[in-house]
């Protein structure tokens, strides 16, 4: 009985330590990283709709995924996310955080606009341009995000 629990628990503690190291649970449908769900890992690419660019960089035209806390991916198609175009969480009502990678320089008009739960927004250096009302109707959005966001515009309304 007691070598029975012992492989049990052997075997639990495997599963909890593969699980926790990084199993790779998207099937190879997103090459720059799994969920988002508790890691700085990137969305998987079918969370969102996107167009290639003239210089064939990427823009994410809409979120349509589901959680919580989203990590855009900084690549899509080996092509880099260049821009996030209008509207493309607006009225979204479950997105509470949202991470911009480094390879993003605009951010288009109401991008967040509606969204009554997001209260982050990581805005890397890179991001040189945010379009009007980006920010408006976000009600929790941190202090240090409204900062970052007049550094880079100060004409950005709220």
């Amino acid at each position: 009985m007691k070598k029975l629990l012992a492989i049990s628990l052997v075997m639990i503690l495997a599963i909890s330590l593969l699980t926790a190291c990084g199993g790779n649970d998207n099937n190879g449908s997103n090459p720059t990283g799994g969920n988002n769900n508790g890691g700085g890992n990137a969305n998987p690419v079918s969370d969102f709709t996107y167009t290639v660019l003239e210089d064939g960089s990427i823009m994410i035209q809409e979120y349509k995924g589901k959680d919580a806390n989203v990590v855009i991916p900084a690549q899509i198609d080996g092509k880099d996310v260049s821009r996030i175009g209008n509207n493309a969480f607006s009225g979204n009502r479950t997105v509470k955080s949202v991470v911009i990678p480094g390879t993003v320089a605009e951010i288009g008009s109401n991008v967040f606009d509606g969204c009554p739960v997001l209260a982050s927004v990581t805005i890397p250096d890179s991001v040189t341009e945010i379009g009007f009302e980006a920010f408006a109707n976000c009600p929790l959005l941190s202090e240090s995000t409204k900062q970052k966001v007049l550094q880079i515009d100060p004409e950005a309304v709220f």
